[in-house]
């Protein structure tokens, strides 16, 4: 066997480091979080989604968008505690492509199958844009943007500033999903990752796939992970132009992304700009 160098260049790097996986993860100050129960009033009825998912896959609704909306709290697992903290999901803005009687229905909920992740101690968020009073599928230009606060008590009267570590999984078919730059530190990528810049929107860093992507949720090059350093609340934003299934969890390492083998290593990074040539090894007879 013998080894052999190959460029890879990656969109948007200013500081980075190529580590192991267990090595970048364990340089990350956030402890590890489940979900360990959900508020049954926002879950919509149907949360299986062995395919492209159904309208019965989501909760709320809008034509327009004017006002905040809540759409899920989760109970967490405390790292070192018997007690729960609660983590509030909000809609705080939301864009629908201009054209009679479309509807974006969303819907936020903890994972029973979301296209074969079977883990409950993850949440998935699901998309669907279609025609008013219609339960068929559309395609038209949409975009979320999702605020998480955590408290420390169920009557959220109290928030709770944790380091945490946000993994999104199964990015593709040129899904865009962004992370805003003020809620998030270092990000994280495998060298040999499948994402690449997504257009840009201001205040956010953000990553797409090709059309034709099709991922795995346990396939670490669709993968995108990202510290929050003692905070209370992020944001997030997700766009398309069909059907759409995010799947995220916090736990620290993940447990959905397998520890990446040689020749993969993790390549931290952080916002800034510019084009950077990193160099990966492969293994080759």
């Amino acid at each position: 066997m013998k080894s052999s160098y190959a460029p890879l260049v990656l969109p948007v790097v200013a500081a980075f480091a190529l580590l192991s996986p267990a090595a970048v993860f364990a340089q990350s100050n956030s402890e590890s979080y489940e979900v360990v129960g959900q508020d049954p009033a926002y879950v919509p009825t149907q949360t299986d989604i062995p395919g492209s998912g159904v309208k019965a896959n989501t909760k709320f609704s809008w034509t327009s968008f004017s006002t905040t909306q809540q759409v899920a709290l989760f109970s967490l697992s405390e790292p070192g505690s018997p007690d729960n903290i609660y983590l509030k999901v909000e809609i705080t803005g939301l864009t629908i492509a201009a054209g009679a009687n479309r509807e974006l229905s969303v819907g936020v909920f903890q994972t029973t199958n979301s296209q074969n992740l079977k883990d409950p101690g993850s949440f998935s968020i699901y998309v669907f844009p279609g025609t008013t009073g219609s339960s068929s599928s559309s395609s038209f230009a949409w975009s979320v943007d999702f605020k998480f606060t955590l408290y420390s008590d169920v009557g959220l009267t109290q928030q709770a500033s944790r380091d945490l570590l946000l993994t999104s999984l199964d990015i593709d078919y040129g899904q865009r999903y962004y992370l805003k730059d003020s809620d998030f530190g270092t990000k994280y990528l495998t060298d040999n990752t499948k994402l690449f810049a997504a257009s840009p929107q201001a205040g956010y860093t953000g990553y797409t796939t090709g059309t034709s992507e099709d991922a795995q949720f346990n396939d670490p090059r669709y993968a995108v992970a990202a510290d929050i350093e003692s905070a209370s609340e992020f944001n997030i934003r997700v766009m398309h132009g069909s059907v759409a299934l995010f799947m995220f969890e916090l736990r620290n390492p993940p447990k959905n992304v397998p520890a990446v083998p040689e020749p993969s290593t993790w390549v931290a990074m952080v916002t800034g700009a510019g084009l950077l040539a990193l160099y990966r090894r492969r293994r080759a007879s």
